[in-house]
């Protein structure tokens, strides 16, 4: 399976959102939109009000992921707000997990469950086949910009090898830090098959190439983007733009 590529919409120029969202139609696979509480993670970020509004423009399934504490309040406002993917933290539904899933799945939406980098895989063990998507934090959940944990790639192993002896249906997605560096070389050889980008890469919307989606690190302008530009469907500005960020951070991870 190829690797797919989930941009975090978190840091997005929300002033620019139509011209990056144009971009990276065309170019991931889903939109990762972090819904936090303020509580759960100190960190209050985007609402189901911007999912309302951003899925009016997406092409991509919208992934959410939830860290708050009671998942319960937000899932059937997201899922009318044209949330593809509704994936609360396995910490926050111990209680209620089953009624949690029930409900998702009522709503027309695929389960995805998140895993914190210090909650072992056994904790859904008994929910596990239920769900679409398996997120493993390869952070500490709260904030952009913290580095990879490496004890996770042993997580993701395991996570692999339960989907290829069980046949289970779930995505292994790795959440955090996923830069060149990590991504190519350890989570994807390891099993992991959705990474979820950081949000300087989706926030000038260039940064998942055509030719380049097995790194996500090398997205300057390609000529799709220049027919674009001359056929007026996007301003060369945006994509000049979004191409000297995506060298100056190409610069900084090497």
């Amino acid at each position: 399976m190829k690797p797919m590529f989930n941009p975090s919409l978190m840091c997005m120029d929300l002033l620019d959102i139509r011209s990056q969202t144009e971009i990276l139609n065309e170019r991931c696979d889903l939109y990762h939109v972090d819904i936090m509480d303020g509580h759960y993670v100190k960190n209050i970020t985007l609402s189901p009000d911007f999912v309302k509004v951003f899925s009016t423009i997406a092409k991509k399934p919208i992934d959410c992921h939830l860290m708050v504490t009671d998942p319960d309040d937000f899932i059937e406002t997201l899922a009318k707000a044209g949330a593809g993917y509704i994936c609360p933290h396995a910490e926050t539904i111990n209680r209620d997990a089953f009624r949690i899933l029930n409900k998702i799945e009522s709503l027309g939406c695929k389960t995805g469950v998140v895993l914190n980098p210090a909650t072992p895989l056994s904790y859904i063990q008994h929910y596990i086949h239920r769900i679409d998507k398996l997120t493993i934090m390869s952070v500490d959940p709260g904030f952009a910009g913290q580095p990879f944990i490496r004890e996770m790639l042993d997580k993701i192993r395991e996570a692999k090898a339960l989907k290829e002896k069980y046949g289970y249906k779930y995505l292994i997605e790795v959440d955090g830090s996923c830069n060149q560096r990590h991504n190519r070389d350890n989570a994807e050889n390891v099993g992991g098959n959705d990474f979820r980008k950081r949000s300087r890469e989706a926030e000038h919307g260039a940064r998942i190439g055509n030719n380049q989606r097995h790194t996500a690190e090398n997205c300057l302008r390609t000529e799709s983007d220049d027919k674009r530009v001359q056929a007026g469907h996007i301003d060369k500005q945006t994509v000049d733009k979004a191409q000297e960020r995506a060298e100056q951070n190409a610069e900084q991870d090497s």
